[in-house]
C-alpha cells in the first residue's frame, strides 16, 4: 500500500503522478525517461483522489499535541 513508506500511499503517489502531468510547463521541462515513467504509472482518473486526498483531513497525525489546536482550526478553516 505504501511504494515509498514515508512519502506516501499508492493513492497519494498516483495523485502526485497526476498532478506533475497536468502541469505541463514542469511535466516538458522533466528528462525524456522520467517523463516516460510519468506516463506510464499515471492513474486513468486522478480526479476522485483530488477530492479524496487534498480536500480532506485525517485528524490521525504526528501534530505534536502543543500545535494540534491551531492546525485543526487551519484545515477547517481552509478545506471545509
Amino acid at each position: 500500500d505504501k511504494p515509498f513508506e514515508c512519502v506516501g500511499t499508492l493513492d497519494e503517489c498516483q495523485l502526485a503522478l497526476g498532478m506533475i502531468h497536468a502541469n505541463t510547463d514542469f511535466f516538458n521541462g522533466l528528462p525524456e525517461d522520467f517523463k516516460e515513467l510519468v506516463t506510464q504509472h499515471l492513474p486513468n482518473d486522478y480526479g476522485h483522489l483530488y477530492k479524496e486526498l487534498l480536500l480532506s483531513f485525517d485528524r490521525e497525525n504526528n501534530i505534536p499535541i502543543e500545535l494540534r489546536d491551531a492546525a485543526y482550526q487551519f484545515f477547517a478553516q481552509h478545506l471545509y
